[in-house]
């Protein structure tokens, strides 16, 4: 049996948050303890320990999720959620500055459930980074993937982003 994996999401749209909160909390092993749509009462609650992984979008009120990361990694390691970025911001720019502040995947919306759900997992169990020059990342890989569809749940997205160390 999987353990519990404990998920905050953190994304202006509230509609959104729940949405994307009913379609994890099908996946059995993913339970969505936390949810906001401001920066900085997500880096709170980050501070709190209140999840394990953190899917965050890059624009929020108050504290952007850039913001947010830097304030994640900051905290001792043990301390530290994992970081997805899910947002419909993609500059690479962007990209390249969550992935150094230690996000383990940004992914650009509209996207695949599933794939999100992977993602939590594996960043659930991916080593914690410090974000520090030595662990930033080498580059930023841009590939297509087929969209897949998963009952009323569906995302859709051509690019995915992925980043490399």
């Amino acid at each position: 049996m999987k353990s519990l994996i404990k998920v905050m999401i953190a994304d202006r749209d509230e509609d959104f948050r729940m949405l994307l909160k009913d379609a994890l909390e099908t996946e059995g092993d993913l339970r969505v303890t936390a949810s906001t749509g401001n920066g900085a009462e997500a880096a709170v609650l980050a501070e709190k320990g209140a999840a394990d992984v953190i899917v965050i979008d890059v624009i929020l009120p108050e504290l952007d999720g850039l913001g947010v990361l830097e304030r994640i990694s900051r905290l001792p390691a043990e301390r530290r959620a994992a970081c997805v970025v899910a947002s419909s911001f993609d500059s690479r720019e962007i990209i390249e500055r969550a992935a150094a502040l230690g996000a383990k995947f940004y992914l650009s919306k509209p996207f695949d459930i599933v794939v999100l759900a992977e993602r939590i997992r594996q960043a659930n169990t991916a080593p914690v980074r410090s974000a520090t020059p030595e662990t930033a990342p080498s580059s930023v890989r841009i590939s297509t993937a087929s969209p897949c569809r998963r009952s009323r749940f569906s995302w859709r997205s051509r690019r995915r982003f992925m980043v490399s160390w």
